[in-house]
């Protein structure tokens, strides 16, 4: 099974808040997936790397974290999870994590790593 999935973030995704929500100034936000048996990893991969490369021009190079997972796992790269959010959010998530998560029990989603030393 493959899908494209692109959403328009105008209107209300698009407003100052006063939370840690990323990538603001982006119009649209592209996902896609592709699943499939053990077998079909390679082919499946490759399908969903296309279209972002194809927009990729188009790109802000933020990323958003709805849409990540790395390839063949369920996990984000750390990398990914710095460009889905502006530098001010992302230090104010890492100090939620240093008090709350110091040693990243919590890594396996969705992770923001207490500190460099932890990813």
């Amino acid at each position: 099974m493959q899908f494209v999935e692109p959403r328009h973030l105008r209107g209300a995704p698009g407003r100052p808040a006063d939370h840690t929500v990323g990538n603001r100034n982006a119009r649209h936000a592209l996902g896609t997936v592709a699943i499939g048996t053990p077998g079909e990893l390679a082919v499946q991969g490759a399908y969903a790397g296309q279209p972002p490369a194809r927009v990729r021009p188009w790109s802000t190079g933020g990323r958003r974290p709805n849409f990540l997972a790395a390839h063949h796992s369920s996990v984000p790269d750390v990398r990914d999870m710095r460009a889905s959010y502006d530098a001010d959010a992302y230090r104010r998530l890492r100090q939620v994590e240093r008090r709350y998560d110091p040693r990243n029990l919590f890594r396996l989603n969705h992770t923001i790593p207490p500190s460099e030393a932890t990813k």
